[in-house]
């Protein structure tokens, strides 16, 4: 009980935290994705929107690292998706984030919005 409580007494410190800097942040402050899938993979579920948008994407590209989030507040009408995959290196963003839109084309049409962060792998 006392390891449990020390963890979950610093997350929620680290929590605080993290909000008391934004709230009082002047300028918008970019908080890379992969800090932000680390902090609360965890505590999340996944609806069957990003399920459906992660799978089509695992089975297409080449996928090292995928992050799918329903931003909409659950009706599915727009997704941030982080995707690292092989078939971004050498390639411009814009001709990755072209990619994964060519991969959702279908999906796309019934979306109000997409939001894509790429990534090329480091191995």
């Amino acid at each position: 009980y006392r390891i449990f409580f020390h963890e979950y007494f610093f997350i929620c410190t680290t929590i605080l935290i993290m909000l008391a800097i934004l709230k009082t942040a002047k300028s918008k402050i970019l908080i890379p994705p992969v800090v932000l899938k680390n902090a609360f993979a965890a505590q999340r579920t996944y609806n069957q929107g990003e399920i459906d948008l992660e799978n089509i994407l695992r089975k297409n590209l080449d996928v090292k690292e995928i992050e799918v989030q329903d931003i909409s507040g659950g009706c599915g009408s727009m997704y941030q998706i982080f995707i690292c995959a092989n078939e971004f290196r050498g390639k411009r963003m814009v001709q990755q984030h072209r990619i994964v839109t060519d991969v959702l084309k279908e999906q796309v049409k019934n979306m109000h919005g997409l939001r894509i962060t790429t990534a090329v792998p480091t191995d």
